[in-house]
């Protein structure tokens, strides 16, 4: 990490211990990172999980809107990350780069590109025109639009704080993110449970 020194955790008896007391959440950089914001990073993982975990949105809507704003700022941690996720959830690996490169994007279905464009004017205009807002809105569950809204807020907070510490992806994230995946889900559901 080129502009944060590893936070050198210790515990604290607080919420947080419980995520970084796990050997796998330990060795990702983001963990290292948000360390340093001791209380603020349980609730930070808190909201990712929750709007990962148990949010109703199609996780691959979610997932095109993250890749969109994740490569809209050029955070490479986001990115990186994120393909491997979408891939999971079934997009075909062969579709990603049309998420950075729409309007030219024919193997996309209709509600991919909306989500984009959706994401597009969130990240220029602060929030989408009234055209796309009712496009999306016609076609997504009041909680599912909301979420999607929060997921493009939290994830548009999350690069920026990526990319004004220069986090950098874990050489071996491959098998970090194996690890850690389930390891931050257990402790997450140890502290909301």
């Amino acid at each position: 990490m080129a502009r944060m020194v590893p936070s050198d955790f210790k515990p604290t008896g607080r919420k947080h211990d419980s995520l970084m007391a796990n050997p796998a959440l330990r060795r990702l950089h983001v963990m290292q990172l948000l360390a340093n914001a001791d209380e603020a990073m349980f609730e930070f993982c808190e909201m990712s999980n929750a709007l990962r975990h148990r949010g109703t949105l199609d996780p691959v809507l979610r997932e095109v809107a993250i890749l969109r704003l994740g490569n809209h700022v050029q955070c490479r941690y986001e990115v990186v990350y994120h393909e491997r996720m979408i891939v999971a959830l079934g997009l075909d690996s062969r579709l990603v780069p049309q998420i950075y490169s729409y309007p030219d994007a024919p193997g996309l279905n209709d509600m991919q590109k909306a989500v984009i464009r959706f994401t597009d004017e969130c990240l220029t205009n602060y929030r989408p025109g009234d055209e796309i807002f009712e496009y999306v809105k016609a076609r997504l569950s009041t909680r599912d639009l909301h979420e999607l809204v929060l997921n493009i807020g939290f994830y548009m907070m999350a690069s920026t704080y990526f990319k004004s510490f220069d986090l950098e992806v874990e050489p071996d994230f491959e098998q970090i993110m194996k690890e850690s995946y389930q390891a931050a889900t257990d402790a997450m559901k140890g502290q909301t449970s």
